[in-house]
């Protein structure tokens, strides 16, 4: 799908999803080694930064060092096998899309589906930016360090060999940063693929919307296409809440960890002073809370959305429908009064209410009990 091409060439890249233009045996093959290896770097990188906390943590400054990127590369791993496992159901979700009601019909629709298009593009392109500014910083301050002093991409892990040599250390700085890589890029892929989603389901909202104020014809077989279409992103073919079966458990991981992680980071960054330690926490509160905006932003916007369906009935020419088309449409309008909405665990709404109540757990954090704003 030209919305996702950029989450899907990042997929690949990670090794989640073979290039659909790899079909020979030996490619496939191939492919599933490079998705091992991957795989086995990032489980490795995960495991020693764990025995990091076991073995060498002694106060609370390391212990906050190493907890918040130990928890976003769990999250991160989790992202990964939850997507490995869910491939096929996830790609015929997509393939739905390609298919009657959501396919447009004419000219007007295809530059909706366009737009929509477009605008899930620039924000990967976005969000992408955000997170390569936080490895260009993480690197960055890695790499300014004195060479003899044998610092790594992320110091607080157990390495379980002497790596002073240089080229052992070559060796595990190459696999530390080539794994951050990973991990951070997958937080990139999971997150578009998510919101990207919920674009699309924005999208096929205002598809539905045009179709309803273009009633023509044969009043009764447009208005049951409406119908139709409208039942499929609800109940039918449940596109909606399969989309929200897929992803709600990391939905769930990722706000609950992630506001525990902004609280923990904002208490290390009043412990530590100016310098590239400052500005890599500084860029990874600022990641943390555009990850979950951009989950609660599209979720919030979904929502509404379906609650305008029957505003958009009334803003058509429905006076002028014969009596079956009208039935039809007060269907409609009675199923759009449950909206669609993503949940967290299925237990937290993601929408703008769900982030002002984390940002003020957060204000909270900083400000003292008696301020009032």
């Amino acid at each position: 799908m030209t919305a996702l091409k950029y989450t899907f060439t990042f997929l690949s890249l990670l090794g989640c999803l073979c290039p659909s233009t790899w079909t020979s045996r030996a490619k496939r093959w191939l492919y599933k080694a490079y998705s091992l290896v991957i795989l086995v770097f990032v489980q490795y990188m995960i495991v020693i930064a764990v025995l990091d906390i076991i073995i060498n943590v002694e106060n609370q400054d390391q212990f906050c060092e190493n907890f918040y990127i130990t928890v976003a590369s769990l999250i991160s791993l989790y992202k990964m096998l939850n997507f490995r496992g869910r491939r096929e159901t996830i790609l015929m979700l997509i393939n739905r899309l390609e298919k009657e009601p959501f396919l447009p019909m004419n000219t007007a629709e295809m530059e909706i589906k366009l737009r929509i298009e477009k605008t899930i593009q620039k924000n990967a392109i976005m969000f992408m930016m955000v997170f390569q500014s936080y490895l260009l910083v993480t690197w960055m301050s890695s790499l300014m360090r004195d060479l003899k002093l044998r610092k790594l991409a992320h110091e607080r892990v157990w390495v379980p060999y002497d790596y002073s040599s240089l080229i052992l250390y070559a060796v595990t700085y190459f696999h530390e940063a080539s794994s951050l890589m990973v991990l951070t890029m997958m937080h990139f892929a999971n997150d578009t693929l998510i919101s990207g989603l919920m674009e699309l389901i924005n999208g096929q909202l205002e598809l539905l919307e045009h179709r309803l104020q273009n009633i023509t014809g044969d009043h009764s077989q447009s208005v049951k296409a409406c119908a139709r279409h409208h039942e499929c992103i609800y109940h039918v073919y449940r596109f909606a809440s399969k989309v929200n079966k897929q992803f709600r458990g990391i939905l769930g991981f990722q706000f609950s960890a992630s506001t525990f992680m902004a609280c923990l980071i904002l208490f290390r960054i009043t412990k530590i002073g100016f310098g590239m330690q400052l500005y890599e926490a500084g860029l990874y509160f600022i990641c943390t809370l555009v990850q979950l905006t951009y989950y609660c932003w599209y979720g919030n916007e979904v929502k509404l959305k379906s609650l305008e369906v029957s505003d958009m009935i009334f803003a058509s020419d429905w006076p002028e429908l014969d009596k079956n088309a009208m039935k039809m449409l007060l269907l409609i309008m009675q199923r759009s009064t449950f909206p669609i909405e993503f949940t967290s665990a299925s237990i937290v709404a993601v929408n703008l209410e769900s982030f002002m109540a984390v940002s003020r757990s957060l204000s909270s954090f900083f400000l003292p009990s008696n301020y009032c704003y």
